[in-house]
């Protein structure tokens, strides 16, 4: 049931991927960064509704048909992979000058052709018959409303179009945000990276020699917790899981890798529910506290919520179990949201989610003041910077990628894109803030089975569109 496919796979060259297409080339690249925005009003639209709402950024251009790239190996340049089938085509976009609103035709080509049979490519895994019935995006370009787009309908409710404006899971992009609150207390002195955990998990493997420093890291050495999630949530899916009852039945198992170990991909989450539950110990508040007071309330992100309850309105997604497809809506998800409340228990709006993506992507997150440039990612790995295994952070220690192409192989290195490829179970949530124009582009597909390659592809595609049109 609980399988995610999420950031930590490589990622494609932006040269080769629209949407559907197959992966042509892998780059590596540093990633990373914060900041803050206002939300402006926003225009919504489905290929049935419409809506308004706020928005504020710039991004890079690129044609409708080239491919998202990301941090992966370490070789700068690209590889050329198999070759891609043919991609469904999209609108041209129109002259340069254009507003955000002007170019719904063309966004709802683009998502609609995602949808139709053989558009978005799906996992290798997915069974037949399995496919997203709904994709959502959202464009935040300063100084205009925000565009909101969706297609499609909600999951066993073919009557039902898609919204654009509905509450959906943010998925594993939940992780980074607790992560981002991190590195605030490393910042104001809440938290000492270099202290150790044995303090509070005295029962985790090799506890006197992970430091929160490799939480931040994903350096930690834990053991995968998505290895467990599916076992453990089903037993009892009403079951409402504490942050210490999940770390107590996760330090019974051996760790993946020595404290310390950077190059392997493992931790999934575990850290993240370590050092979520490291911080309600230290503040004496719980993470969803903590998350209201560091980051929502902050950035005034009114539809976002950390809990293990989802709100009204929330739109559910299909994922695979036991050989069929199911709706998660059919499902209590109390036990698989507490479990990994800290890592995928975040739910949000397009529109909230464009503002996180502006504040990180600018480098304007209240709290954090660790600065952020487009120039402040590397492709060697550094301690203290937050670097995973397999994927790179920046230099400056925030928990996004970057994407290539990229400026130059090294430090100092200038990605194409900055963001986060989340999923979770029934849900893929991807965000990208493109700094040579300050777009920032949210993707929301309603199957986790859609492959985290081709939903950058839909996200891309739609920033091509966007940073050819405006000036």
């Amino acid at each position: 049931m609980i399988v995610h496919r999420h950031h930590r796979r490589p990622i494609l060259d932006r040269r080769a991927l629209l949407i559907g297409l197959a992966v042509t080339s892998f780059v590596a690249a540093g990633c990373g960064s914060s900041s803050s925005s206002t939300p402006a009003a926003t225009t919504t639209t489905s290929t049935t509704t419409t809506t308004t709402t706020t928005s504020a950024a710039t991004t890079t251009a690129a044609s409708v048909s080239s491919t998202p790239s990301g941090t992966a190996a370490t070789a700068p340049a690209p590889t050329p992979a198999s070759a891609a089938p043919s991609a469904p085509t999209t609108t041209t976009a129109p002259p340069s000058g254009g507003t955000l609103a002007s170019l719904q035709p063309q966004i709802e080509a683009i998502l609609t052709a995602a949808l139709a049979p053989n558009g978005v490519k799906l996992n290798a895994e997915a069974l037949p018959g399995n496919s997203p019935t709904g994709v959502s995006v959202g464009v935040r370009v300063s100084g205009q409303p925000d565009l909101l787009v969706a297609a499609g309908t909600q999951v066993d409710a073919s009557a039902v179009p898609f919204s654009a404006t509905a509450p959906f899971a943010a998925s594993f992009n939940t992780e980074m945000t607790t992560l981002l609150i991190g590195w605030m207390m490393v910042d104001d002195g809440t938290l000492d990276p270099k202290a150790t955990i044995d303090r509070w998990l005295p029962k985790f493997p090799n506890a006197k020699s992970i430091t929160i420093e490799m939480l931040l890291d994903h350096t930690d050495g834990m053991v995968d917790m998505n290895a467990e999630a599916s076992t453990l949530a089903l037993a009892d899916l009403r079951k409402h899981w504490t942050l210490a009852e999940v770390l107590d039945t996760l330090a019974s198992l051996p760790p993946a890798a020595p404290a310390g170990t950077v190059g392997t991909n493992f931790s999934e989450g575990t850290g993240g529910v370590a050092l979520a539950f490291i911080m309600e110990q230290v503040t004496g508040k719980d993470i969803a506290a903590i998350y209201q007071q560091r980051l929502i309330g902050p950035l005034g992100l009114t539809s976002t919520q950390l809990s293990a309850t989802v709100p009204a309105g929330y739109q559910f997604g299909t994922f695979q179990l036991n050989g069929e497809v199911a709706n998660a809506a059919h499902y209590d998800n109390t036990s698989y949201l507490s479990f990994g409340l800290p890592v995928w228990g975040m739910s949000s709006t397009l529109g909230d989610q464009l503002t996180l993506t502006e504040a990180i992507g600018a480098g304007k997150v209240p709290g954090l003041t660790r600065s952020l440039r487009a120039d402040s990612f590397t492709t060697a790995r550094v301690l203290g910077g937050g670097a995973d295994g397999a994927m790179r952070y920046p230099a400056t220690g925030y928990p996004v990628f970057g994407y290539c192409p990229c400026t130059t192989a090294g430090a100092n290195v200038t990605p194409t894109a900055i963001g986060r490829r989340g999923n979770s179970t029934a849900a893929i949530t991807q965000w990208f803030y493109f700094p040579a124009k300050g777009i920032s582009v949210v993707v929301h597909f309603d199957d986790d089975e859609v492959d985290i390659d081709a939903a950058q592809g839909v996200a891309y595609s739609v920033e091509q569109v966007v940073a050819a049109t405006l000036p």
